[in-house]
């Protein structure tokens, strides 16, 4: 069973990067939950870094399209980890600037796997339920993004995981 979840989550993904034009990026950044005892846990402004399909050059994004959003989170004993695929809407503003801002608001589904224990009231499991982001961002080059998210997200395990990260972004050009 976690096998065939893996898989289609794989193909899913390999489905959405295709569609998305997407390259080989890295991120870095902090996240910072809403909820006091997820910070008691995971840290006030944890330390979140990625690496996957992305890509910083938004030029191309203004408009609706699909896609993805992750976060995983890890502290001695408890962890939370989340990934799906959106669809939303993009403004751009100073397209063709140097720096070009924009806003972005996305919503879909996305797969859920956390298991927590003490402090926190012990639970463990696996769900698919809807998430929406927020997002603003410059563009600074066509292989650096800075952004600022906020992650809505339903409750795991009696404890709210939404809140706001901010990142860097940087694609490798193909």
């Amino acid at each position: 069973m976690q096998i065939n979840r893996l898989a289609t989550l794989g193909l899913a993904t390999l489905g959405l990067a295709g569609a998305a034009n997407a390259q080989l990026a890295i991120s870095a950044g902090f996240y910072s939950a809403n909820d006091s005892s997820v910070r008691s846990v995971f840290g006030s402004n944890a330390f979140a870094w990625g690496i996957g399909l992305g890509r910083a050059d938004r030029s191309n994004r203004e408009g609706g399209g699909w896609d993805l959003v992750g976060l995983s989170l890890n502290a001695p004993g408890n962890r939370f980890q989340t990934f799906g695929a959106t669809y939303g809407w993009e403004v751009q503003s100073g397209r063709d600037t140097n720096t070009m801002t924009y806003f972005r608001a996305n919503t879909g589904l996305s797969y859920y796997d956390f298991s927590l224990s003490a402090p926190l009231t012990p639970s463990t499991d696996r769900y698919i339920r809807p998430i929406t982001t927020f997002e603003a961002g410059v563009v600074l080059s066509k292989q650096l993004t800075l952004s600022a998210q906020y992650l809505l997200m339903p409750d795991a395990g009696n404890l709210n995981f939404s809140g706001f990260r901010v990142q860097a972004l940087f694609s490798f050009a193909r």
